[in-house]
């Protein structure tokens, strides 16, 4: 395993990452589904049949079996019969089976971070990701959907949570492929030049060392200058401010899934006093550490 996808790895456990299924359809004649509005990123999976990409002031684009569509920030969009919208057909509603019209098979969830963190991993996506796991490069990403589909194909006891967990890797998977593309920007375009990508392993790996720019600039090899820039101009922001951030996160998992006390986590998190860490803690995450682990416990109750 190299460095860069241990960045990745670390990130995407901290967003605490969760998935399913909202429907297994297929469709005929004339249709048209729309899975926007539910506050989390969204996608479709092609199984078999065409069909097209609505998106506003866009170009419809064709889907094939095995395209993977991605929706990271909820946007607005339909997936439909035809190159044009429908004049009058309702929405998400399936149509009656015709065997005499070609069909249309389709896996439609969510994924959904937990993580009260936004980080730009998922800003710098585009509004909707397409790729076609079946053609990626990635060619492990072809097995994924065949199992993927075989799965929702069954009744077999566990078919429900298999599920889930098969989701949760495709989302991997569209990430890594995305990334292979060379069109990947943000964060994800760190991971992929190799000494920018050391450099956020070890930070991500160690956040309580005395980090500063000119010891993440070794790391990654480059000069200080040259690795700010970098930085700056893939994430908008700077080295330490994103080193501020990614301690927070791990002090909220700390918070939420330990019983480490606040001053024992501000040391882990590299702070040398608690109440540096707390001052630190509500101007990036705008509650204090009391409050979040009091929120935390109060619905693990609720959830009893």
């Amino acid at each position: 395993m190299t460095d860069t996808v241990d960045a990745l790895s670390s990130i995407l456990k901290r967003l605490r990452l969760s998935a399913g299924l909202f429907t297994e359809a297929s469709y005929c004649g004339t249709w048209a589904v729309d899975t926007s509005g539910q506050r989390m990123a969204t996608f479709h999976l092609v199984q078999s049949g065409d069909s097209w990409l609505q998106l506003e002031e866009q170009v419809p684009r064709r889907l094939r079996p095995g395209d993977f569509v991605l929706f990271p920030r909820d946007a607005k969009h339909l997936i439909t019969s035809s190159e044009q919208l429908p004049d009058s057909v309702i929405v998400n509603e399936e149509p009656a089976f015709d065997p005499e019209l070609p069909l249309t098979q389709m896996l439609c969830g969510y994924f959904e971070f937990r993580s009260k963190m936004v980080w730009p991993i998922l800003d710098n996506l585009p509004d909707a990701l397409v790729i076609d796991l079946q053609q990626t490069a990635l060619g492990e990403s072809h097995a994924l959907v065949q199992l993927l589909i075989s799965e929702a194909m069954n009744t077999l006891p566990g078919r429900s949570a298999v599920l889930d967990l098969l989701v949760e890797v495709l989302f991997v998977h569209a990430l890594r492929s995305h990334m292979a593309s060379g069109v990947s920007g943000g964060l994800l375009r760190l991971f992929a030049e190799p000494k920018l990508g050391a450099a956020l392993s070890q930070l991500h790996a160690d956040p309580g060392r005395d980090w500063s720019v000119a010891s993440l600039a070794d790391t990654a090899q480059m000069s200080r200058a040259s690795f700010s820039q970098k930085f700056r101009d893939a994430v908008n922001d700077t080295p330490m401010n994103y080193l501020g951030k990614w301690r927070m996160q791990v002090a909220i998992d700390a918070l939420t899934s330990t019983d480490r006390s606040v001053a024992q986590i501000a040391d882990d998190v590299g702070y040398g006093s608690e109440a540096a860490f707390r001052h630190a803690f509500k101007k990036i995450v705008g509650e204090t550490p009391g409050t979040i682990r009091r929120k935390h416990n109060a619905a693990s109750l609720e959830g009893y």
